[in-house]
């Protein structure tokens, strides 16, 4: 969850200060939104790598995970990374569809909470309306509970 908030609120606020000078250089044809999108992600890459190595570091030995074999700490370390990428891409896009920082601000709860209520960790998953399961699969918190869960538990001894 921290991962996730820390890195959409990280980036929603950023587009809305940038829209005037993104607007004005589209509009004459210096570069597409694609490319302005994907630029952006790329710039991201060495602070997400910088913050995302300290945070699993320390997070993965302070509370004592799994720790039987490397391997699952890389895995935790490789998927916790792609998962503050996919926030930041989930930010960017939240951030276009606001001009106002405000509404950027107030907006994250109104997308983040029913993503995070259908992850499957505090709703059990056969229990959700059928109305809303394609929101389960959008949801970047069940498929990092998954991850994190099956990296956790597979092969651990519980005595």
């Amino acid at each position: 969850t921290l991962l996730i908030m820390f890195n959409v609120q990280g980036v929603i606020l950023l587009f809305p200060d940038e829209r005037p000078v993104f607007l004005r250089e589209h509009a004459g044809n210096m570069y597409s939104a694609t490319i302005y999108f994907f630029a952006k992600l790329l710039s991201e890459i060495p602070l997400l790598l910088i913050n995302g190595t300290l945070y699993t570091c320390i997070l993965y030995w302070a509370v004592g995970l799994n720790d039987s074999d490397i391997g699952k700490f890389f895995l935790f370390w490789g998927y916790s990374l792609l998962l503050m990428w996919a926030a930041m891409g989930m930010g960017f896009a939240g951030g276009v569809l606001v001009s106002d920082k405000n509404v950027a601000v107030g907006m994250i709860p109104v997308i983040i909470i029913p993503l995070m209520l259908l992850s499957g960790f505090f709703v059990d998953q056969d229990n959700i309306l059928p109305v809303l399961t394609p929101f389960e699969y959008i949801s970047l918190f069940k498929w990092s509970l998954q991850v994190y869960v099956y990296n956790e538990y597979t092969d651990l001894y519980l005595s």
